[in-house]
């Protein structure tokens, strides 16, 4: 006997999981029905279910005892529960399709007593009669009009194009929550727009919405797997200044001094007869950016005091739990998101206001904010997990400085669901096409932007100097005393020129 999917669920399986689902009433089920002494009542001030007690039992009965609820029964019982319309069809079109099989079976096959969950997963028995099943839109209609408490926007339409799109695939059987397809978290409003559509409209409109929230969903990925790297690169960075402090730090003095001297014979032959002490003057106030790269260096060096091996980037091993980490995660990727979209001018509220000076700043800002400058970044003990994760603090002040910048309130500003809001705003399908075309260029845009400057945006070029020598210490620890050796004797070489100069010009 061959049998149909697996993911057939009976109606008492659905009424079973809606009954227990978190957040919704859980009386007792005969509480429900008409004879209980003080029956739960729907809007109308009718019991919940117009059926006995006894007659509940018969509903998890799948033998020959088994009774079968009417669609208007199924619509009632999800109406008590608060279903949304697409579930509440589902359940009316499963009562019906479950009397059809129920009544021409018999309850039987070939004389072989069969269950009704057998009998439904008879796909031989079920592909007879599903080819003539189709419900009476007009009667589910009158139902819903009578029973549904809210029915101002649910017309004819609407319920039709629900039957249709449930009928394929049978798609009314699986389990509650699943039978609404990718209807169930939508509003009414999406419902009718669609209803109203086209089915070329519909069909365009299903491809990209499922292509936009997948583009969505691939750039907050993106960026935070930029902040990520951008994080692991400065942990190499670190190991490497945690392992040769010693010889960078003499490097950056040599060169600071050489760089000095080289500057003071300079001085001596353009102004001949001024005293060292002046010209050392004058070779220091030139060597402030050659000061701040020496900084650069120390800073790089205190920092690396507190690394951690990079060679756990990524790893399982972490100083507190998952869900910590996902609340950690979503929170980067949201703070990431309203970044993103405040950067760009077609989506900065307010932008056309701004002076063109705040223009240009909004324009810069995406990558200036960003970017992997040192003098933001924090040292952080191995106490403190998240170390390979980006830095929600460093984040959080990049995006308040945006919010400042722009007069947005930075705790209350959020991004929403623009598809939403223009459905909820009436807009008609062929905006949301436009919309959802439009969008899905824009980030394939981005993205692809991203991911040219992303080696410029994780400072992956420093990065790389940075593994190539963490990969043979032995010879990099070589390599920097061969030059750390011939800075001195240019050094050398230098003073004595220096003196050689001093003498002859006395």
């Amino acid at each position: 006997m061959k049998l149909t999917s697996d993911k057939t669920t009976l109606l008492s399986d659905d009424i079973l999981q809606i009954a227990n689902s978190p957040g919704h009433k859980k009386p007792e089920l005969n509480r429900l029905c008409r004879d209980y002494s003080n029956p739960l009542l729907l809007h109308d001030k009718r019991p919940v279910l117009n059926i006995s007690q006894d007659e509940l039992v018969g509903i998890f009965n799948n033998n020959q005892n088994h009774f079968c609820l009417t669609p208007g029964q199924a619509l009632r019982f999800g109406e008590f529960y608060r279903l949304p319309l697409p579930d509440l069809i589902s359940l009316m079109i499963k009562a019906e399709w479950e009397n059809l099989i129920f009544r021409v079976s018999g309850h039987s096959m070939n004389n072989i007593e069969l269950s009704l969950e057998s009998l439904l997963r008879n796909s031989e028995l079920t592909d007879k009669y599903f080819r003539g099943f189709r419900p009476d839109t007009g009667k589910y209609l009158t139902l819903i009009r009578d029973t549904v408490q809210s029915t101002g926007n649910i017309t004819y339409s609407l319920v039709d194009f629900l039957i249709t799109e449930l009928l394929p695939g049978r798609k009314f059987l699986c389990g509650t929550g699943q039978t609404g397809l990718h209807y169930s978290d939508m509003g009414n409003d999406e419902l009718l727009i669609l209803a109203e559509a086209s089915a070329s409209e519909r069909a365009e409109y299903h491809t990209l919405k499922i292509r936009w929230l997948e583009k969505s969903s691939e750039l907050d990925d993106f960026l935070f797997q930029l902040e990520q790297k951008k994080r692991f690169n400065l942990n190499t960075e670190d190991k490497y200044f945690s392992l040769f402090m010693k010889e960078e730090a003499e490097k950056a003095g040599l060169i600071f001094r050489i760089e000095k001297l080289r500057i003071v014979l300079t001085l001596m032959k353009e102004k001949p007869g001024s005293g060292l002490r002046e010209l050392l003057t004058i070779a220091e106030e030139r060597m402030k950016n050659s000061e701040l790269n020496n900084n650069e260096i120390r800073n790089s060096i205190a920092r690396s005091l507190n690394c951690i091996s990079p060679e756990s980037y990524g790893s399982s091993d972490t100083f507190t739990n998952e869900e910590f980490q996902n609340r950690y995660k979503k929170e980067v990727k949201s703070l990431l998101r309203k970044i993103w979209l405040l950067c760009h001018t077609d989506t900065c509220p307010g932008y056309d206001k701004l002076d063109q000076e705040k223009q240009k700043e909004i324009d810069e800002l995406w990558l200036r904010s960003m970017s992997s400058t040192k003098e933001e970044q924090y040292s952080y003990s191995p106490s403190m997990l998240l170390y390979h994760l980006p830095n929600l603090d460093q984040i959080k002040g990049i995006y308040n400085r945006i919010c400042t910048i722009l007069g947005i309130d930075a705790e209350n500003y959020e991004t929403g669901n623009r598809l939403e809001f223009m459905i909820r705003t009436g807009t008609q399908m062929t905006g949301l096409l436009e919309f959802l075309r439009s969008e899905i260029s824009q980030i394939s845009f981005q993205l692809t932007n991203l991911e040219l400057i992303q080696d410029e945006y994780t400072d992956e070029t420093r990065a790389q100097k940075f593994r190539s020598a963490l990969e043979n210490i032995s010879s990099h620890s070589d390599k920097l005393k061969s030059e750390i050796a011939e800075l001195k004797a240019s050094l050398r070489s230098l003073k004595n020129e220096i003196l050689k100069e001093y003498k002859n010009a006395n």
